[in-house]
């Protein structure tokens, strides 16, 4: 975490002799370090802290503190060892951004909801190499009559594999209690609560940020009596907080303070809140003895949308099970509760015969136990030079694509005949196909072959518990979904060629049993074999794809929270690789990137090349192309 800019800090008078006084000095945030200097040029420090060893408040004083007047609010930085206090001030805004900055930095290298899993780490590596070293040794005791010639290969191979079915089998189908199911961490759940990358890759807390537009912000007070209203507090993993206990991550209830839960931030104007908005998702929930879920309202007294960002980390629950806990939350313009959704069912497309289908099975399974090994995407502009070593570097910004009418997505899907999600990753792969020769990338002029793949999260099947309630709130939120690899056509060079190309693609994943493959992978395998080796494995596959692609559908028709209606919504992930997001609601399909800036240069131009595909796609199948004169296409 690094932060750079001017402060006024506070310079008491030892001797007495005048009166205290404030003063501009220019600081620097490095890792876990501040420091400041008289003046911007100047070549050595003034004096430093190592925040780790410090406490960092808000306070407010009725002093002038700063030269234009609108500093009456400071933070105060104590170092419990040496009592040494800082005072610095800077104005309610900046005052905010530097305050959670501060917070970030003196979490040390890694976030504290990652950092102080540490132990359970360690432990939880234990418990893996003890499983996985029994597994070796019962292999090995197999194996090694082979080379006596006292049992034969087909009898010790036999051996082997119903030892490996076997143990599979006992991992899937073993009875677990239902009052210790309802506590316990599934594998994937268990992982993000770890931390599924190894700490030298500072890996960001994984937080599901959902951002609610409105015209009017609703108040403090009606978004409490919301979310008291609803049954989001019964759900046991809203209650509680992630722990390692007798080898397995389980749920610790905690006790629900709503007050913990909800802050309301104010700002005086549309870009205000962006900037906010920018610096709020990335922050990490700083303490991990709360439930990590919370609401933050952004309130803008003057022109302009107003927002609520709905924050919740990413091992209480998927995407699909977060919109199923909306439905408690949200209601219709009547005041309604939402109707329950059906269960999510996934489709699949199987019209392979026979002798294909056991060739998928096989081909499929290698594909899975290569994908960390083989294969890298290629260097382009778009992707950060530095990408395999896969270090988190906190350079993030999010870049909102313009919005698109469902109805005028369908028109193209159907002309297209290709499903929605075809459509946007075909544009996607457009667009940043457009940006790369705009900024003149030579990958694309030796014309060698370009190889560009997005990790989709293909989520499965999940009960939804509609006719009971206890069982809702014990199992209704689970993490359920695995990646899958999706090349993307950048290289094509019409709209036409790269819609034929992504619909092939997808048309073949879904009639593999890939995806299930990779869910029984990741589930049986991945939970018998040591965290440190799954975490390596999971850094392979990352620096070997070019971005994450996510979609989910919101509601269909305008719903309300807090009192007042919801404009639009966006979903917004801080993530290692670049992420996209998109999220259908009320009829329109927004979409944002999540990205480096200081990788991708001059991002906002990556709107621009996304609307030109978007353009280029309405033409090429005969639809009236779009002006964008509003946020809406």
């Amino acid at each position: 975490m690094s932060k750079i800019g001017e402060l006024n800090k506070y310079i008491p008078d030892a001797l007495g002799l005048i009166r205290d006084k404030w003063q501009p000095r220019w600081f620097t945030i490095e890792g876990s370090k501040i420091s400041f200097k008289k003046l911007k040029g100047d070549k050595y420090e003034r004096g430093s802290m190592e925040l780790t060893q410090c406490s960092i408040t808000n306070e407010v004083t009725n002093a002038d503190v700063s030269g234009d007047k609108k500093g009456k609010y400071y933070i105060r930085i104590s170092n419990k060892k040496t009592g040494e206090e800082w005072r610095l001030c800077a104005t309610k805004l900046d005052g905010d951004e530097w305050h959670n900055a501060l917070l970030y930095a003196a979490q040390g290298d890694s976030p504290a909801p990652i950092q102080r899993r540490i132990d359970a780490e360690e432990k939880q590596d234990y418990y893996r190499w003890r499983n996985f070293r029994v597994f070796v040794l019962v292999a090995v005791t197999l194996i090694t009559p082979i080379c006596f010639d006292i049992l034969s290969f087909t009898y010790v191979g036999c051996l082997l594999v119903t030892f490996m079915l076997g143990t599979l089998a006992w991992n899937y189908f073993r009875k677990i209690p239902p009052h210790v199911k309802a506590r316990r961490l599934e594998h994937v759940s268990a992982a993000l609560a770890e931390g599924a990358f190894p700490r030298r890759c500072k890996a960001p807390q994984p937080i599901i940020n959902c951002v609610l537009y409105y015209d009017t912000a609703p108040t403090i007070e009606a978004v409490k009596e919301y979310i008291c209203a609803s049954d989001l507090r019964d759900y046991i993993r809203m209650r509680s907080v992630p722990r390692f206990i007798n080898g397995h991550w389980e749920w610790e209830p905690r006790q629900v303070i709503i007050e913990n839960h909800v802050r309301h931030f104010t700002v005086g104007s549309e870009p205000e809140l962006n900037a906010l908005v920018q610096q709020l998702y990335q922050q990490s929930f700083p303490d991990p003895e709360v439930p990590e879920w919370e609401f933050l309202i952004i309130e803008n007294t003057g022109e302009g949308s107003s927002c609520i960002i709905g924050r919740v980390d990413h091992s209480i629950g998927d995407g699909i099970s977060f919109v199923a806990l909306t439905n408690s939350l949200f209601k219709d313009l009547n005041g309604c509760p939402l109707p329950i959704q059906d269960s999510y069912r996934g489709a699949r497309r199987n019209s392979l015969n026979i002798f294909e289908q056991i060739w998928d099975v096989f081909s499929s399974f290698f594909a899975i136990l290569t994908i960390s090994l083989f294969g890298n995407d290629s260097d382009i502009v778009f992707s950060d030079p530095a990408k395999k070593a896969l270090v988190y570097t906190g350079n993030r910004k999010a870049i909102f694509l313009p919005s698109i009418d469902l109805e005028y997505a369908y028109a193209i899907k159907e002309a297209a005949d290709c499903t929605i999600n075809d459509l946007l990753m075909a544009m996607t792969a457009g667009a940043i196909r457009r940006y790369c020769l705009n900024s003149n990338d030579p990958a694309f002029v030796t014309g060698k072959t370009l190889k560009f793949r997005a990790l989709l999260p293909i989520a499965f099947p999940r009960n939804n518990y509609a006719d009971d309630e206890e069982a809702k709130h014990l199992y209704g939120l689970t993490n359920k979904w695995c990646f899958l690899s999706v090349p993307m056509p950048i290289g094509e060079d019409t709209a036409l060629e790269r819609m034929r190309t992504q619909k092939k693609t997808n048309c073949q994943l879904k009639a593999s049993v890939i995806a299930g493959l990779s869910m029984m992978v990741q589930e049986l395998i991945g939970a018998l074999v040591p965290g440190s080796f799954v975490k390596q494995t999971l850094v392979n596959i990352m620096s070997r794809h070019s971005c994450v692609f996510s979609n989910v559908a919101g509601p269909k028709h305008p719903v309300t929270f807090g009192g007042q209606t919801i404009t639009a919504m966006q979903v917004l992930v801080a993530n290692v690789l670049p992420q996209i997001c998109v999220l259908s609601y009320n009829g329109v399909i927004n979409m944002n990137m999540v990205l480096d800036d200081k990788v991708v240069l001059e991002s906002e131009k990556f709107v621009q090349c996304f609307q030109e595909e978007l353009q280029e796609m309405a033409i090429t199948y005969d639809i009236t192309p779009m002006k964008f004169g509003s946020d809406i296409v």
